[in-house]
């Protein structure tokens, strides 16, 4: 068989350089570098193509492979669980990533033995869109760059020779941090991450433009694009569910203004089977005579996001949701259930809105009452 030689990215500090035989599928592709490279699996692999000026490409198909040598770059999917420790993530290496995932499996099937009210979606969100973008820390080398280049800034305004390695590690970092809010930002929105990262990192600006920051924000909506698409092989389920066969043209299935839990993850350790009876457990919870409402929120809790995925994908009638979900409609799970998708009280909210309009109200129905319409309004 005839060689090839590979430059294989891990992380932009760990490059290597491989020669091995050409593979006949992805498949051995990824046994052969997991072999060779010493990596467990579960990645997914990138390859610069020569018929888009060497840009970034998912490898599919090993036909799409440049022939005798080739530029590949490898990306972990990422499992979206609860948030480790400080010493879980001080202890995380590349090399210990087998042993974090046997880890992960051994929690999930634990799990099932926790109390329903102890579980929750494990890609919930709590924060609205913010009106100044944090921008994440980068990796120390990274870090190192930007702060001597920030430096040389401000003493003569020389940017950042900004290298492919470097610009791939940022927008990454973005992306995950954008996702970490939406999963389809609008580009205003995309316009105020560029700005600021720019702001952060004035030695990021790209010289002859008037922000300087225009360019990061095209490449970080191209990124946005690439990283939904990566997270749909994961088997995001917000991502999944606007994936299109063949030439449809569907409108996307995207949050609407504040909505922050759009349609989350099945909590760890739930199967769609398992939530299926969580829900007919609640089904029968609330044809009891004296039903308990602590019962009957932890089942509505646990089975949030099996109640997301119908109302979203299938977008049933309302006839239909109240005769599969009848705790829906009772009026604490109603304020309950906003709290779940926007994470904002509403009574407390209503409330208070309505507080701030009482003068108004008020003005209002003395006017029309000395029209003589005053009982109209009664």
């Amino acid at each position: 068989m005839v060689e090839m030689l590979l430059r294989v990215i891990l992380t932009p500090t760990d490059i290597r350089k491989l020669s091995i035989l050409t593979p006949s599928s992805v498949e051995e592709l990824v046994t052969v570098l997991c072999d060779k490279l010493q990596i467990e699996k579960g990645f997914l692999i990138q390859y610069e193509d020569p018929d888009f000026n060497y840009e970034l490409c998912n490898l599919n198909d090993i036909s799409e492979l440049p022939p005798d040598k080739a530029t590949l770059r490898l990306h972990w999917e990422i499992v979206l669980s609860a948030a480790p420790s400080d010493s879980d993530l001080s202890n995380f290496t590349l090399d210990t990533a087998s042993k974090s995932s046997s880890t992960h499996s051994s929690t999930s099937d634990s799990a099932t033995a926790f109390d329903s009210e102890q579980l929750s979606p494990c890609t919930s969100r709590s924060d609205q869109w913010p009106s100044q973008f944090p921008i994440p820390l980068f990796s120390y080398d990274v870090e190192i760059r930007l702060q001597k280049a920030n430096e040389d800034f401000k003493k003569n305004g020389t940017t950042l020779n900004v290298t492919r390695d470097i610009k791939m590690h940022v927008l990454e970092k973005l992306a995950e941090a954008v996702f970490s809010y939406k999963a389809y930002p609008k580009d205003c929105e995309l316009e105020k991450v560029a700005c600021a990262l720019v702001d952060k990192h004035p030695c990021l600006k790209a010289p002859g433009s008037n922000g300087g920051w225009e360019g990061w924000k095209l490449s970080l909506k191209f990124k946005m694009a690439n990283y939904r698409q990566k997270l749909r092989y994961a088997g995001c389920p917000e991502i999944t569910v606007n994936f299109r066969q063949g030439s449809s043209r569907l409108s996307l299935k995207r949050p609407q203004k504040s909505e922050l839990n759009f349609l989350p993850d099945h909590p760890v350790g739930f199967s769609e089977e398992d939530l299926e009876k969580e829900r007919a457990l609640m089904e029968e919870e609330v044809k009891k005579k004296d039903m308990s409402l602590s019962v009957l929120n932890s089942k509505m809790e646990v089975t949030f996001s099996l109640r997301r995925k119908e109302i979203v994908a299938d977008q049933p009638l309302v006839s239909t949701v109240k005769q599969r979900w009848p705790g829906l409609f009772i009026e604490e799970q109603v304020y309950a259930e906003f709290q779940r998708i926007d994470c904002i009280d509403l009574k407390s909210t209503f409330l208070t809105s309505l507080d701030n309009h009482t003068r108004g109200f008020l003005k209002m129905y003395r006017a029309k009452a000395n029209q003589g319409r005053g009982s109209d309004l009664e």
